[in-house]
């Protein structure tokens, strides 16, 4: 929204001295356009508007920076396969000299920055034990996704949650425990 609104000449939601960069165009991929009648699963379909996305950055219809937005990329299939897609996806952008912002559950994802450095990371903060979002970006942090908390925090049956747990094994607890650590860490030299 920010970005349409300086191309247009309206004033922003920003500090004083805070740059904007000027973006082109503006390309999202986001929510389900699944089509039953076409033959489009949820994961066809987003692929489609994957492929729709890539070609139109690289027509030259947009020259200069694209701003890229990406909710769940390549999320709906399953997970190991999505993550690299979602990786490829986003070196694909990263190549044809885009900005873009990318939502994702997938820890491949979330490590990228420490692997290149086209790519950054941020978080949603959360707090407390409830993993309740404080609605504060935090940059240079890798989330967790935390989804047995959040299964808590709404009440679904402990029985279920609990066999979850028991499901996920150690390896998951031992990665959120550790990403728990370091926000910790990260908070402290905050302060």
């Amino acid at each position: 929204l920010t970005a349409w609104m300086a191309r247009h000449g309206l004033f922003i939601c920003a500090d004083e001295g805070a740059i904007l960069p000027w973006f082109e165009d503006v390309v999202s991929v986001m929510g389900d356009s699944q089509d039953v009648t076409k033959g489009l699963s949820t994961f066809s379909s987003h692929l489609s508007e994957i492929r729709a996305a890539l070609e139109r950055v690289s027509r030259g219809e947009t020259p200069g920076f694209s701003l890229v937005l990406l909710d769940e990329l390549a999320s709906g299939t399953e997970p190991a396969a999505g993550s690299a897609m979602a990786r490829a996806v986003l070196e694909s952008f990263a190549d044809r000299g885009c900005f873009g912002l990318v939502s994702s559950h997938f820890e491949a994802v979330k490590l990228l920055p420490l692997q290149s450095s086209h790519f950054a990371s941020a978080a949603l903060g959360l707090c407390g034990d409830a993993q309740e979002p404080e609605f504060i970006l935090r940059l240079g942090e890798v989330g967790s996704s935390s989804p047995l908390a959040l299964a808590d925090r709404l009440g679904l049956d402990p029985s279920i949650v609990g066999r979850a747990r028991e499901l996920l094994g150690t390896g998951s607890r031992e990665s959120e425990s550790i990403l728990r650590e370091l926000r910790q860490m990260r908070s402290a030299l905050d302060k």
